[in-house]
């Protein structure tokens, strides 16, 4: 099993803020579009919160989930 510490990039059930004025959407989308593209079953340790593995990460993120403008992404409980 690999670990990968993703910081504020991604969480169990969210992925990070992209609202702030110094934060990209485009490249916030790109970068978790090529994270969910990794094959392996990485079990991933967030900045803060409840580890996920890599697996499950895909099925609630899958390529192309909706991101909102201007505003918070989707938060799945």
């Amino acid at each position: 099993m690999i670990h990968c510490f993703s910081g504020d990039f991604i969480f169990k059930n969210s992925i990070g803020r992209y609202d702030f004025p110094y934060s990209d959407e485009t490249q916030m989308r790109e970068s978790l579009e090529k994270f969910l593209k990794i094959e392996k079953n990485w079990e991933i340790y967030p900045g803060h919160g409840h580890r996920q593995h890599l697996k499950v990460s895909r099925k609630i993120y899958p390529i192309g989930f909706v991101f909102y403008e201007k505003s918070l992404p989707l938060m799945l409980a």
